[in-house]
């Protein structure tokens, strides 16, 4: 089951954060979709104790309750089984389809577990387009559609109950100085060098380090994006 205020029903929202409460342009499903995707298994990535944005900037249904699910959200529900891990001693150029597309994923990580599948440390990277469930209005969540990384941390603590052991993820994206908060995000995104979310062609993820202080063991450099498809080439730090 889920909970949702009846207000939820008409409430409008549009991108740039204005609610309406007497919407009648139709139902609001994103509410629902929010909420159900707590059913689903994920948490909200919004700053649950409201003291400040949140690293996803409202840019996510469990976010701001606008557009698609993300990459670890999707590889958290199981829909995502074919995403592609980087390894290679020198340079490799892979395609990336658009996410909106058919889910097409690629991921960096330091110490790969695939046992532990989505539920580690890792770097997933998606080529954004502005179309299918991140349309909007007019536009997407991001000023211009290109590659987008996103940094997860879902490391998992077990604790014993009446005999039995319990899973849950660690990290949320809940301010440290709140009592429920925790120090590192449980995903945010990972800025290109001008400051956007978005790489562009002949951008290059700048030298990155994931939570344990480890730099990442691979950058990359955009080479082409043409709304369907794109190409990066991967090089071993």
């Amino acid at each position: 089951y889920l909970w949702a205020s009846f207000d939820f029903l008409h409430e409008g929202y549009d991108f740039s954060g204005n609610v309406n409460y007497d919407n009648d342009s139709g139902i609001n499903t994103y509410t629902f979709i929010h909420e159900f995707g707590h059913i689903l298994g994920a948490d909200d990535y919004y700053d649950t104790s409201g003291r400040t944005e949140g690293p996803l900037l409202g840019m996510d249904v469990m976010d701001g309750m606008f557009g698609d699910h993300n990459a670890f959200t999707k590889f958290n529900y199981g829909w995502i089984t074919t995403s592609r891990l980087v390894v290679c001693e020198g340079s490799i150029t892979l395609t990336l389809d658009a996410f909106a597309k058919n889910g097409d994923t690629i991921i960096i990580a330091n110490n790969w577990d695939e046992k532990l599948g989505a539920y580690q440390e890792y770097y997933v990277i998606v080529y954004y387009t502005a179309d299918g469930l991140n349309a909007g209005d007019d536009a997407g969540y991001f000023e211009r559609e290109g590659i987008v990384v996103y940094h997860v941390n879902a490391s998992l603590y077990s604790e014993v109950y009446e005999g039995e052991t319990y899973y849950d993820v660690y990290n949320n994206n809940t301010d440290p100085s709140d009592e429920y908060g925790s120090v590192n995000n449980l995903i945010e995104f990972v800025q290109s060098a001008d400051g956007t979310y978005t790489y562009s062609v002949g951008d290059t993820m700048e030298k990155t380090y994931d939570d344990l202080g480890n730099a990442l063991s691979y950058n990359f450099v955009v080479d082409s994006l043409d709304g369907e498809t794109a190409t990066i080439t991967f090089t071993k730090a």
